[in-house]
């Protein structure tokens, strides 16, 4: 059976079950109705309903997509069918809502679905979400950055336990490796995937999800190449280093202490300070880690005429260095 053949069959089966209950006005409805009075149909469903209407919804949406996927009043249908959807629903609809995601390109609908499909904690959607931004993070690392700062804002994930820092950290695998494979001439011109391995850096760190500790020192030496390249604010870099501290290792460890002899060198050879901001990151970092491995490079940078707030805070850190 064709799927055009599928979706008739789907629609005429709630049209004849709709026939015997209250709902049976809606299947009327939206049976008969313009695309517009369709989405009126799946809005006013609810309850046990709303299952019914909103699968009615996607089915229409998926039907036509290739003919109206950009058409106004079918992204409204396709969104209000989605919303309408019990989230206990969403195991079993899981494979449509992915179709939904990758034939229509409206931000707003894709948001939803993928709010939709966080709200389960079923396995099986766990993975769909993980391959789909797998995807993204290959094809489009822009629109995967944009997702994923989506979702860390949104309750519903957040009480879908572990779930973004699982995203995050296969997410970010990919995206530093896309970085590392970039010139530092194309580097400079900007490339999409230095949003996405930031954005996706800064959700595992949050987390504290340490099963992406391997992954922070190569990520780490990217954003260092970022900051020299003008990519990263000094603020950002700064908030980078302390995401980066919560992930105790020795080559964390190394390559924090590696940036701050780099600094010390650089004013020791009568270069421009640099940022305080950055300074006293580096500095905390190596306090909070306490590997005394830090020890002779944070002790120098009481002699180098640093500002006495990035003294006093190389003097506190050296205090917490462990013997």
């Amino acid at each position: 059976m064709s799927f055009r053949a599928r979706i008739s069959a789907a629609l005429l089966a709630a049209a004849l079950s709709g026939a015997f209950c209250d709902d049976g006005a809606l299947v009327r409805s939206f049976l008969k109705g313009s695309v517009s009075e369709k989405t009126g149909a799946v809005r006013a469903s609810t309850g046990s309903d709303a299952e019914r209407m909103a699968g009615l919804g996607i089915d229409f949406c998926l039907s036509v997509s290739g003919i109206l996927g950009d058409d106004r009043d079918v992204r409204a249908l396709a969104l209000a069918s989605v919303l309408a959807l019990p989230d206990e629903s969403v195991p079993s609809e899981r494979a449509r809502l992915m179709a939904l995601f990758r034939q229509f390109p409206d931000e707003t609908l894709r948001i939803s679905v993928l709010e939709k499909l966080a709200s389960s904690p079923s396995d099986s959607v766990r993975g769909d979400l993980v391959s789909l931004f797998a995807e993204l993070s290959s094809s489009s690392p822009s629109s995967a950055a944009s997702y994923l700062e989506s979702l860390s804002k949104s309750g519903k994930i957040r009480d879908n336990k572990n779930l973004l820092p699982e995203i995050a950290e296969n997410v970010l695998s990919d995206a530093i490796y896309s970085v590392e494979a970039v010139s530092d001439e194309i580097l400079s011109e900007g490339e999409p995937s230095v949003a996405l391995m930031l954005r996706s850096f800064g959700v595992v760190a949050e987390a504290g999800w340490t099963r992406a500790s391997p992954l922070v020192p190569r990520c780490f030496a990217q954003c260092v190449r970022l900051y020299r390249a003008g990519l990263v604010e000094a603020e950002s870099f700064a908030r980078l280093v302390f995401l980066s501290s919560r992930f105790p290792s020795v080559t964390t460890v190394e390559a924090i202490r590696s940036c701050l002899a780099d600094c010390n060198a650089l004013v020791e050879g009568g270069s421009e300070q640099p940022p305080e901001a950055v300074m006293l990151s580096l500095i905390t970092a190596l306090g909070e880690l306490g590997d005394k491995s830090a020890f002779d490079d944070l002790l120098y940078v009481t002699y180098l005429g640093y500002s006495d707030s990035v003294v006093a805070k190389a003097r506190e850190s050296l205090s917490r260095l462990r013997w």
